[in-house]
Parts: C-alpha cells; structure tokens; sequence
C-alpha cells in the first residue's frame, strides 16, 4: 500500500503517520531488521530480515528501488552516508549508493559479525564479532587492517562518543567502552566489570557521551524484557545516571539528531515516547500509539532534520510520522528521481473472456514470455522452490491436507515477535543447486592451476580433504579405500559426524606408552559410555585390520552421550539427525576448528585419566595416564604488597599451551625460547593470598618439578598472525629434538633444540649440579589445513581440515617396505583420514603460505623411545574371560517391563557344557535402524548420495552350526536405543517402534557394549563366522575380524562376473524355501546363510557346484532375480 492518501491528509500540527508502505522484493514480503533516513536525500532505507535493502521515497513512501544483498542473512545495522548507505549482516559488511547499486562488499569468513561503526574522517569500519574481538576495515583499500581482542563478543555497537570512543555491547549483558585508538577497554567503573543485564541487550543507543541500554532481566532464570531505559555516561565511568521507566517494554532506541538530550523509546506493541534525559529525574514528554495492523515493531530511526520519524514491523510494514504539513527529512537539496516501478495488479481474467483482452506489458532484450520457450528448451522461472527440513515434517500434523508444524523457536518467555522472528529462515528456505564432487574438484583444480600461474603457492593434493563419494547404485562400502592407502597403516573414514578427530586418534595410536596401555586394559561390561574403553577397543581394531579402513564410530557414539563435550562445544550436529536436539548442539559448537580439536585432546586424556582412577583397586596407586601426558609443575605465590612468606603449591596440566612474548617481532625467536617461557613462566596480577590479606596484587612463578614421558605442546594459531612464525624459512620452525634441563630448588629451566639427536648431544654440556635433563623426540604434529583454492570454492561453509604428521617406529611397520627418514629408525607418515601416505621431512615443516600451521606437537622421551624400541608391540587382553562370558549370556534382558510382558526367549544361551572353542561355526545376521536422514542431492538425473544415514545396530543374532544344537540360536540380543530412531528400517530388519524403547520393549534388551563383547571373545578365541554380506554387517558392528575367520555366502556364490545373489534368491533356488517375506528376521537368514554354506560344501564334494551355481545365474538372467516362493 503508497501512503499518498495519507500524505494530502488535513494537517493541524500534530504527530501523525503520514505515510505507510511495505517492502517487498518482487517476490515475496519481507519483515523488517534495520532502518535508517538518508541524511542528504529525502529517502528512507529499510533492511529486512532476507538480506534485502529498500529505498522508499519521502513523504510519499513510494517504492524506488530495492536490491537483494547479504546472502539471505539478517540485516542488523544500518548507517545513511549520504546518498548511500552502510550495511551489516552476521557475514558480510556493504554500501550501496542510491538506487541500489552496489560501491563494495567485504564477506567475512568466520560469519559472526554483531556490529559496526563507519569512520567518515578516513573511511574506515570499525566491526565487532559475537565470538569477541573488534577489527578496522579500510574501506579505500578493501582491506582489513588493525583487530584487538575484547573480553566478551559484540551484539550491538554504538558511536562515536564524545572522546571518539565507541560503546559495545556483549551477548551475555556486559557494557563497555572500546576506544579505537588505543586498542583497548577503558572504564572500570562497574557496569564494566558488571553485567547490565541478566539475559543481554535488545537495544543500544548514544548519543554525545550520554548511552541508552534496553534489555532483558532475569526472574525465576527466565529472560524478561526490563521496563526501563537505562542511561549511561561515559565521562564518569560507565556509571548509569538515570533511569527511564517504559512499562511497555522499551525494544528500539533512537536519540533525537537536534535535540540530544530527547530519546525516542519504542515498544513491541507500537507504543513510542519522546523523554526527556538532561535531568536526573527523567519526564515523558509525549506518548503515541501506531496502528501496527498485527504487526511487531522491530526499528526506528529520526530524520537529520528531525521533521520526521520512521517505525518498521516484522511482517514488513514501514510507518513514516511527523508533525509538519511538509515534512522533510534530509538537510540538504532535494534530488529528483527516476519513476518508481509500476506495481499494478493484473486484471483478473474470467474463463469465458478472451485472452487477447489480458494486457500484454513491454518486455526488456534480455527477457522473453514462457509462450516464446520452445519444446525442450530451458528457461529460468525465478526463485527455486521452499523446501522443509525433514526433521520438521516427521513432527507436522496433516489437517485437511495441510501440515501444520510447530514453531521450534517458540519460548513462553520469549518477547512478543522474537519467536516469529527466528523461523524466518526456516519459513522460507529455498533449494540450493549443489554441484557434483566431480564438477567442485573441477572448480578447485582450475582456481589452483591460475594461482600457480599467478605465482601463488597451491598445497599438495596429498595435505587437501578427500571426501567419501557415493552414486546411486553404489554401496557405501565399494569406495576404493585402497586407492588412496598402500601402507600397511589403517585409516579412519570422514563420513562421520565429528570425525574431525580422526587426526588425533592416529596420533593418539602411535603414542606408544598409550597404545600398550588401551590395549592391556580391560573394558567394563557394565559401563557403556566410557571413552577409555571405547579408546581401548578401537586400538585394538586399528592394530588387527591390516591396512582396511575403520571407522571410530562407537568412540564418537560415546561421545555423543558426554555432556561435558556438548558444553565444551566439542560435537558439530547433523542435519536432521536429531531435530531440535541437534540445532543445540550445533548452536554450542566451538566455530574453530583449531580450538575444539586442542580442547578435544585435553578431554579426552583428562577424561581418561579420571576413568582409570575411578576403575582402580585401593591397593594400586599407579597412574599411568598421569605417567605418560602430565606435566607437574611447583607455583610459588609471592604478595607483592605484604612481606609474607611465599606459598607454594603443585599444579599439574596434560597440555602445554605456548606463550608468545608480546614486545618482540616472532619470527626472530627460536622455538626453544618459546618453549622455555612457557615451562617456567611468572606473572603478575591481583588473586586471593590467604585469609588475612585477602585479594592483593601477588607474583605467580611457575616452574617444571616432573616431565611427562609425552609432552603435548598447542601452538594456538587459531590467532592466523602467528603462522608466520610457523613458516620453515624462519629460524622459528619447530625442531624435531629439544632438551630440556630445571631445577627443583631454583625453578630455572632451559631449552636447546636441534633438528636431530645428534646434532642436540653436540650441542649440550654436562648436566649442572641439582639439576634434571630430559630428552625429546618430535614423534606426532597435528597440523591445520586451510586450503584457499578450496575455501573460495565453498564459501562460509568451508571451516578446512585436520590432518596428522607422525613420527612411526619401525616396529609398526609389519610390511618393513618403508623408508627409514628420521632418527632411531623412524619414518614420517601423513595420516589425512583414509589417505596415508610417507612424508619428507621438509614438508612437515612447511606451511604453503600459512595453509598448513601446525596444531598440537608430540614429543615423546627419547629414553622411553630406546627403551621400547626392542621390544615387540603387545597384544591386546581378552575382553572377557570364561566364566564372564557364560554370565553375560545368560543375563536377564535389562528392559524395566515386568518379566510376565516379555516374548519367550528365541534363544538357548551357552553353558559351560558347550562353550564356543577355536574353528567352531556360527550364523551371524545383524539388523540396523537409522538415526539419521541421508543427505541427498538429485544431480544430472542420479541420485548423489554425499552423506548415508548414520546407521546403529539394532538387533544381532548368532546361530551355532556345529553339534547336537545345530541351527539353534545362541545370541538373540536386541540393543538398547540410547537417543531417538529416525527410521526402524522395518521392512529391511523387522524391528517395530518400540523394540528398543527400554520402556516398552518386550524383546530380550541389552546394551551395545555387551553384546560387542561377546562378539569380541568368540572373534578372539578364533569361531567362524558365516553369513551373507558379513563385510557390511562387521562394518557397522564396529569389529575388525581376520578374513581367515569369515565364510561369506555372498562370496561363495559369486561366479567371478557379473551380479552377486541375494540370500532371497539363493534360499529359493538351492533350498527351495521362501525367506524375507513382509520383513526380514535376522534369526531365518542366518539360518538361511548356514545351510547354504552346508549346500555349498556338499555341492562341492560331488563337483557339481559349478555347474549348479551357472544354472542358476542362467534362470536369473531369463525369469528374473524375483525368486519363487515357495510354501513352507
């Protein structure tokens, strides 16, 4: 709707809306973010929550132009420049000049940007992020220039104060001051070192030095809109001056632009107020009410000439008011515009009136009507179709054929719009086109072959992500692992949520105190979310797979279920994996990747270290965690204001983060100075001393008393100025031997270092008197990638990749074909998931222009390293003895039903009569549920899968092939769910809804961790196994098992070429019976599977099999696969 109507309204000098509009883009409406009057035009500028910016012409508000910006992201600021405007989303910072056209765009990778504030004196941007810390852009050179680091992250920013200062404001309610020219926060009064408010700031304003805060209180711990405005000034220490009561809930905060010390206070509901602030006691001056039609009021912004006011609302409509009969808005001359779009509506055509009656309108040379498209050719239709996250249809409810959904933003405490607010991305999420790996690979090759050409440095291939592609047709596991792997070394597959760790668990396994530790430890049967045993029971899959890719899924499985690793925002979720669950915990994930993999590292050997303790007989005080990662250190606490004796205590850390002197250029410091810093460090700062004295300034000195037989060193170069210091043609480079000598009675401390063994021993003396000497080996780097060929190609979702540099002894190296590149023998390997491959040593070191920066560093005692190096690796201990076996197969199931609802058992469970032995045979058949959507991208006619469903097992079955028992069940076990099904898979496993609910079930219930055991001890005790596509099935059980031990009835009928056999087909052509009916039952098919095995070995003694087995690929090929039923 124009607001002409209301512009030629009587006047009689009154506040009054003049004008309404609402933005809309052509499409669609919008709802509004961000406002702001042009201050040299007589326009407004309107942001809305799609990234879109509209230009409404003054008094009038007639449409002039609009332009869609921001990627679809929410405009949260804006800022008039003068017949242009400045504006900020969450990722990216333009300016527009009238009309729409656009001057410069600057994209920011991280993608979490809170605030700005435009510099007109020299053209540069000031910006804040959520995650903390503030940095300038230059607008002349499009180019970022000075950061510094703030305490809390930025949502709001406000200025220039009076001193030229600017107000930020924090996530978590903090206030404070950031001047640019220093680089740091001044005032300490006590809204600094205070929260403002409880539940953080929904408003921010200034004006002068005077700063006006909104936000929301807490009762009961719930966010509550606070009645008031807070008023700040900035002269006298952030202290708040004057309150302004707004019982409406004040939501938008505009200081008048002539009369400063006015505010305009704005409510949701569409109450505004102008108060008066110069007094300590507040006034209102005058109070107003605009017909919002249903709408929220979200902005506002006064004219420079202070003639007119501007409201917008969250469904789009824009509000222009005033008091004079000719408003203006700006202060300068008045430019003429273009004729703004005709946005007639189109007649409406009845279907008994002629065609040739619709108006036809004129057409531009780049346009054409769908009537001139001939038959199969292609034309563009617009805006792709909305699509609806999975997850949120599963919980829709069909009424009359439409599905109604509910609002997964929605919170009773929430203020009035905010709820409708966070769908709006959600409400209209349009399909994306996604390329083919083949066409990205492309993309990137070409992007790196013209910055080669251009002199730029390109990272080997062999350092970039692969990533696990599968077509239709394909199975998953048919992926040429091997291609990639030609080392007797195993890899872990990326196609796994949170399988960023998969650097760390290589490095993790080659550490060999740790390796021999896992492997002689036993797993608890009743414990099932342990992360030592699961580390455990990887370790061991790694050492028996012989060079097959794992995956370390029931270690991420654990993982999953430890709280403190979602509040130290060490998981990433999944899309659709877990609905609202999975937002949270994607919402909570550390957004570098560097500093969740150094915080993944410290919890899991913290994590370790506190199970093996809790595991530990009263009579064993070893601690062998502590033994081989713990770095223990003396404090001694001196107060600095009191002569007091000094306090001393032991401290101890399984991580060494490296400390960079701040008043030295770091690319002239060696590494060993660095390191020497950091082992004995002392600081100054105010902390309790005692009782007495209470909190006083006090000296902290810290010094090393015991060294870890493995010393884990983080780099912290998730601050990306600190890479260069990284580069190996600095002297900077880290060595690939250190020494390091203290004291216990002087704390003093030095390092040398020396890129190997020998040239270190050349260069140390003998060890002073009182004084310890330890030597270390560089054994393991977990490097960061950030590959700029491929981060251009993917844009804000490209976060790059981990990958492991590891010093390998030679024992490890069972095919002994590797060349020998380091010290004692060793040979460096690059692990980057399934790709393994060896290493030069130059270019461990090597960053490729900051695109490989080192992480984490291992260096393990060099007398640990000889000591060992003679020595066999050991072999893992059994998982279970005899008699706990026979116990855990003859456990009740755990399920809380009453025992009189159970289903009679399927099963006759081993006693010690018939105790499975070594060459003993059993059926297996495993059935799996989904917990998660596949990802699917339909491209070129095919099916692209780029993710499968995150597969869990659901129910496992054995059956005994030898004895007076043959063909009875032994194991029947079905596995507890631990976390919503997506999808039982019924038709495929014959699992029903409930079947492992622990509530519900009514089957024979346990829990994953046992029935691996028990997989486990007969894997290891040396049973065959017999099934049909057991590869599959041990795959997703997460089991290595030797080939030696596996019968599969997939590969005994398969004649070389051609299609393999369903166990359908199979059952019905050599055993004339019918199987997998409606659904399938894990017990009939591994039946199925041992008396085709027993077939198959007769068949064979009467040298007919071949013969039987082309017959039947022969009546395949005429009849079809569809095999015959047969009637039992």
């Amino acid at each position: 709707p124009g607001g002409q109507e209301l512009y030629q309204a009587e006047h009689d000098g009154r506040l009054r809306e003049v004008g309404l509009a609402c933005i809309h883009d052509g499409y669609s409406y919008d709802g509004t973010s961000a406002m702001c009057f042009d201050v040299s035009e007589e326009a407004v500028w309107t942001g809305s929550h799609h990234g879109s910016l509209f230009q409404h012409i003054c008094p009038t508000m007639e449409y002039y132009s609009c332009v869609s910006d921001h990627s679809k992201e929410s405009i949260v600021q804006m800022e008039s420049l003068g017949g242009g405007v400045a504006s900020l989303s969450a990722g990216q910072f333009s300016i527009h000049m009238s009309g729409g056209a656009s001057r410069m765009c600057y994209l920011d990778q991280v993608g979490d940007l809170g605030g700005f504030m435009y510099q007109h004196w020299n053209h540069q941007v000031l910006m804040g992020r959520h995650g903390g810390g503030v940095f300038m852009y230059d607008v002349t050179r499009g180019r970022e220039g000075a950061s510094y680091s703030t305490q809390h992250g930025v949502v709001a920013m406000t200025g220039p104060l009076g001193s030229g200062q600017v107000a930020l404001a924090s996530p978590e309610g903090h206030l404070s001051v950031f001047d640019p020219r220093k680089g740091k926060i001044s005032g300490d009064g006590l809204v600094s070192e205070s929260k403002v408010y409880a539940h953080g700031f929904v408003a921010l304003e200034s004006a002068g030095n005077l700063i006006a805060s909104a936000g929301y209180g807490g009762r009961a711990d719930r966010p509550v809109l606070e009645p008031v405005v807070r008023i700040f000034d900035a002269r006298m220490g952030l202290k708040a001056v004057s309150t302004l009561p707004f019982n409406e809930g004040p939501v938008a905060l505009k200081f008048h632009p002539t009369l400063r010390s006015t505010l305009l206070v704005c409510s949701a509901k569409g109450m505004f107020s102008l108060m008066d602030t110069s007094g300590v006691t507040s006034t209102t001056m005058e109070t107003h009410f605009i017909d919002m039609r249903g709408d929220m009021l979200a902005a506002c912004d006064i004219s420079a000439s202070g003639d007119c006011m501007v409201f917008g609302g969250t469904n789009g409509y824009v509000h222009l008011w005033s008091a004079s009969v000719e408003p203006v808005v700006a202060t300068g001359v008045v430019p003429e515009y273009a004729h703004p779009i005709d946005r007639s509506v189109v007649p409406y055509i009845d279907e008994d009136i002629s065609f040739s009656t619709a108006p036809v309108y004129p057409i531009g040379l780049d346009e054409y009507y769908a009537s001139s498209v001939g038959q199969g050719e292609v034309m563009s239709v617009g805006l792709p179709p909305r699509v609806v996250d999975a997850s949120l249809l599963a919980s829709g409810k069909v009424t009359d054929f439409v599905t109604y959904i509910k609002n997964p933003k929605y919170d009773e405490n929430n203020p009035p719009g905010k709820s409708a607010a966070g769908v709006y991305s959600i409400r209209n999420k349009r399909s994306q086109h996604r390329r083919t790996g083949k066409e990205t690979e492309a993309a990137i090759h070409e992007r790196a072959s013209r910055r080669e050409k251009e002199g730029g440095i390109v990272i080997p291939k062999k350092f970039r992500r692969t990533v696990i592609r599968q077509q239709k047709g394909t199975r998953f596991e048919e992926f040429d692992f091997k291609a990639h792997n030609t080392t007797p070394f195993s890899g872990l597959e990326n196609g796994l949520a949170n399988c960023y760790m998969n650097a760390l668990i290589q490095v993790l396994y080659f550490t060999r105190p740790l390796r021999d530790f896992a492997l002689g430890h036993a797993p608890e049967v009743d414990k099932e979310f342990t992360l030592l045993d699961e580390v455990s029971l990887l370790f061991h899959m790694l050492s028996t797979s012989q060079g097959e890719v794992c995956q370390a899924s029931n270690l991420l499985r654990a993982l999953r279920q430890t709280s403190e690793a979602v509040a130290l925002g060490l998981l990433e979720g999944v899309k659709g994996e877990r609905g609202s669950v999975d937002i949270a915990v994607e919402a909570q994930k550390d957004k570098s990747l560097v500093r969740r993999i150094e915080r993944l590292c410290r919890f899991i050997i913290t994590r370790m270290d506190r199970e093996e303790i809790d595991n530990k007989n009263a009579s064993d005080d070893r601690h062998c965690i502590q033994d081989i990662f713990c770095l223990r250190q003396k404090q001694e606490t001196t107060c600095l204001t009191h002569k007091l004796a000094p306090k001393e205590q032991e401290i101890s850390t399984f991580q060494l983060e490296l400390k960079y002197p701040g008043d030295v250029e770091i690319s002239s410091i060696q590494f060993s100075t660095i390191l020497e810093n950091s082992l004995h460090t002392s600081s100054e700062m105010k902390a309790w001393f005692d009782e007495n004295v209470r909190y006083q300034p006090v000296r902290q000195e810290r010094s090393p008393t015991r060294l870890p037989t493995v010393l884990i060193a983080y780099t912290g170069v998730e601050d990306r100025g600190l890479s260069k210091f990284w580069d190996f043609s600095t002297i900077g480079s880290f060595p690939f031997a250190i020494s390091i000598t203290f004291s216990h009675v002087d704390g003093s401390t030095s390092v040398e270092q020396a890129d190997t063994l020998e040239e270190l021993s050349e260069k140390l003396g003998p060890v002073p008197e009182g004084h310890y000497r330890d030597l270390f080996l560089l054994t393991g780097v977990i490097s960061y990638v950030y590959d700029k060929d491929e981060a251009e190609e993917m844009g804000k979702s490209y976060e790059g990749h981990l990958i492991a540099h590891i010093n390998v002894p030679s024992y490890y190296d069972t095919s002994h074909n590797l060349e020998k590149s380091g010290d004692l023998g060793f040979t460096w390997m690059t692990f980057n998931d399934f790709v393994i491959s060896p290493c030069a040593i130059n270019e461990i070191r090597r960053t490729f222009d900051a695109q490989k920066v080192p992480v984490l560093l291992f260096f393990t005692k060099v007398s640990y390293l000889k000591n060992v190096q003679g020595k066999e690796l050991p072999a893992a201990v059994s998982v279970l003895s005899e008699s706990r076996f026979i116990e855990l197969c003859n456990e009740p199931p755990i399920q809380k039903v009453a025992k009189t609802n159970l289903l009679p058992k399927t099963f006759v469970p081993f006693t010690e009569l018939d105790l499975p032995k070594k060459g003993d045979i059993f059926a297996l058949d495993a059935e799996f549920v989904a917990y998660s959507a596949p990802e699917k991208m339909v491209l070129n006619e095919q099916d692209d899968w780029s993710r499968t469903s995150r597969l869990g097992l659901g129910r496992v079955s054995l059956v005994r092939g030898d004895g007076p028992l043959a063909g009875t069940p032994c194991i029947d076990d079905y596995i507890r769910s631990v976390e919503p099904v997506y999808d039982h898979l019924t038709r495929y496993s014959g699992l029903l809804p409930g079947d492992l609910d622990m509530e519900h079930s009514q089957r024979h219930l346990t829990t994953l961790r046992k029935a691996y055991l028990k997989l486990r001890y007969m894997i290891d005790i040396g049973c065959l196994f017999v099934g049909h596509g057991l590869k599959k099935d041990f795959k997703m059980l997460n089991i290595v098992v030797p080939q030696d031990q596996i019968i599969d009835t997939m590969d005994l009928y398969y004649s070389g070429r051609g299609r393999r056999l369903s166990l359908k087909f199979l059952s019905s052509f050599f055993l004339k019976s019918s199987i997998q009916g409606d659904t399938h039952d894990s017990i009939e098919d591994a039946v199925a599977a041992l008396k085709l095995y027993r077939m198959h070995q007769s068949l064979v003694r009467e040298n007919t099999f071949d013969e039987m087995l082309q017959k039947a690929y022969d009546w395949g090929a005429v009849h079809g696969w569809d095999p015959a039923e047969w009637s039992h």
